[in-house]
């Protein structure tokens, strides 16, 4: 491991829009929540906080690399994004 990784990996809350997913269980989020979409998925609802239509919330772990945030996403692929900082509050 080099000096500019952390493994360490803490729980957050990444700001993002929330739209309605297919089924009752899901939402489908958009980050980041404002300008044009860099990711889109489906989530589970219930690691989301607002309602679909508006800026809300999607619990994701996050560590650093390099000085950048990257937050890990509660997809079945356990997808990333790279988060910008005012976009994350730790839990």
């Amino acid at each position: 491991m080099s000096a500019t990784t952390t493994t360490d990996q803490a729980t957050h809350w990444l700001t993002c829009l929330i739209y309605k997913g297919m089924f009752s269980d899901e939402v489908v989020i958009s980050y980041p929540s404002t300008g044009e979409p860099v990711f889109s998925d489906f989530v589970p609802s219930d690691r989301v906080s607002g309602e679909p239509g508006t800026i809300g919330r999607v619990k994701v772990r996050v560590f650093e690399r390099n000085g950048k945030q990257i937050a890990i996403l509660p997809t079945c692929y356990s997808d990333s994004v790279l988060a910008a900082p005012q976009d994350l509050v730790k839990l």
